[in-house]
């Protein structure tokens, strides 16, 4: 069980480990990606996060996706 964070930084290590694991297992990597994108929005409600870190998680946790896939998601502008 991962320790709950204590600021952004430690948030990031824990969500960019959950993005690693989305290129490593291509037959779970859309539960991945979904599991990932729920960590981040848990960790923003309780303010860990701030916008532009969100907005950087959730574009990698797309690219990932997309680099094991193949699949095309549109990017915001950050």
């Amino acid at each position: 069980m991962v320790k709950k964070p204590n600021n952004a930084e430690e948030t990031m290590i824990i969500v960019r480990e959950a993005i690693r694991y989305i290129r490593g297992h291509k037959d779970t990597a859309t539960w991945h990606h979904a599991n990932v994108h729920g960590l981040i929005s848990a960790f923003s409600i309780v303010g860990l996060l701030e916008r532009a870190h969100i907005k950087r998680l959730n574009i990698e946790a797309d690219d990932a996706l997309e680099r094991i896939t193949l699949a095309h998601f549109p990017k915001p502008d950050i």
